[in-house]
């Protein structure tokens, strides 16, 4: 049913026009089929695979169904939640959260490209006491997933730079009893202040570490695994605008000083700044500033993977790496090719989002876990 939905939907070329409608059309569907079980349960069985049990694996203590995650970015705010668990998702991320309401962007806000998409959402995420709330219903519904679930934390426009790491600390404080761990998010590139935070890294993480400590004695449990999302290197040898070789070894440095105090693992790579089609995603906002797009997908994908190989060389053999970068599917050789290239770039694990958007099928899950266990 729901492939014939999406089949249908591609042919009118609406998600060419206009993805981000699409995507809330997608949304809202999934939003009252969570709430039937006859309809989970047929999209359960229908994204199952052979030998999945195969797929299973644990980082520190903490069990995962495969290796197939999804991304920040997808999933804003704590809804269908049971809907991509069914979908065969090994782990689902909430956010971008926020602690304060953040101004949404006017539209047009996302382009859709042949094998890649560029956009400038900004953070529309859902502000913090919004997100507690809606987790708090699910908890008392019995609609919480079984499988992890991470939150993606940011700062807000509003926050004065000496009160950011506060500002972590408040939504880890909120978030606690509802997500196994929590993904600090100092790379996206779509509001300035939110990457420049990669200067500050040493000094977040020396304060998230020891809170971590402090919130799993409050609460009276294990810690909640934690890790920092960064930025790609860039393509670019002179005037860069990503991050640059000599950028990310130090920046494994500063990881490798965490190893021991609770830094679990590594998420490489957000979304990058350069890309080449800036000319045609220029957007003036509504206060008339001029903002270009940036990308994710193919274009992305050799300099993700590059990124990931370099960590793996820098870092402690006691982080884990997890790989987002453009998941692609080869027809030439009718095979996810980009699982392979992971391996080879030593991840452990993957998260997808612009491929899901990119394919809008149902499919990309179990084709992706079929590559894998092949």
């Amino acid at each position: 049913m729901l492939k014939t939905f999406h089949k249908i939907f591609n042919a009118t070329k609406i998600p060419d026009i206009n993805p981000e409608f699409f995507h809330h059309l997608v949304m809202n569907f999934s939003k009252k089929a969570e709430k039937n079980n006859w309809i989970l349960e047929k999209i359960r069985n229908s994204c199952k695979v052979k030998w999945e049990e195969k797929l299973k694996f644990k980082i520190w203590d903490l069990e995962f169904p495969n290796p197939v995650w999804l991304a920040a970015g997808f999933c804003k705010e704590p809804e269908w939640l049971l809907f991509w668990e069914a979908f065969g998702f090994g782990s689902i991320t909430i956010g971008w959260i926020t602690k304060q309401a953040q101004k949404w962007n006017s539209k047009k806000r996302i382009f859709r490209f042949s094998d890649w998409i560029v956009n400038w959402m900004w953070l529309p995420g859902p502000w913090l006491k919004k997100v507690v709330e809606m987790l708090e219903e699910r908890k008392k519904a019995n609609m919480m997933p079984k499988i992890p679930l991470w939150a993606n934390l940011c700062n807000s426009l509003a926050t004065k730079k000496e009160e950011k790491i506060e500002e972590f600390k408040e939504e880890m404080l909120a978030l606690y009893p509802y997500v196994n761990y929590f993904e600090v998010n100092v790379s996206c590139p779509n509001q300035a202040w939110v990457c420049s935070l990669q200067s500050e890294v040493e000094n977040i993480l020396e304060e998230l570490t020891k809170y971590n400590e402090e919130l799993a004695k409050k609460f009276n449990t294990k810690r909640k695994l934690l890790f920092v999302k960064i930025s790609p290197l860039s393509q670019k040898e002179k005037n860069p605008e990503d991050g640059t070789i000599e950028w990310l070894k130090n920046l494994s440095s500063i990881f490798n000083k965490f190893d021991w105090k609770w830094l679990d693992w590594i998420i490489a790579t957000n979304t990058a700044k350069e890309h080449s089609h800036k000319e045609k995603t220029k957007i003036k906002t509504p206060s008339w500033q001029i903002i270009t797009g940036w990308a994710s997908g193919l274009q992305i994908q050799e300099i993700s993977r590059k990124t990931v190989k370099i960590l793996r060389e820098n870092l402690s053999k006691n982080l884990v790496i997890i790989w987002v970068g453009w998941i692609g599917y080869d027809k030439k050789w009718s095979e996810w090719q980009s699982w392979v290239k992971m391996l080879e770039a030593w991840a452990t694990s993957l998260q997808i989002l612009s491929s899901f958007v990119q394919f809008w099928t149902v499919e990309v899950v179990k084709d992706l876990k079929k590559a894998i266990l092949k």
